[in-house]
């Protein structure tokens, strides 16, 4: 995989299952958000769960994630 300047790609840092366990982790610790958008006039659930952590608010298609410190 080719990264960016001043990044290195890491594929061995965590076993299988400590991936498995840390995503558990994350989504039972976290307060994830859902949203909905309209097509074609009907509101559709997105094909996502979303937690913002950040110094600033983040929006996109009229979507404004409030950041949360971490």
């Amino acid at each position: 995989m080719e990264c960016p300047p001043n990044h290195r790609w890491l594929p061995d840092v965590y076993t299988d299952e400590e991936c498995e366990w840390l995503l558990q982790r994350l989504l039972q610790s976290v307060n994830w958000e859902e949203h909905y958008f309209r097509m074609f006039g009907k509101s559709i659930l997105m094909p996502r769960k979303v937690a913002f952590f950040g110094p600033w608010n983040y929006a996109y298609s009229g979507t404004v994630h409030e950041a949360r410190s971490m």
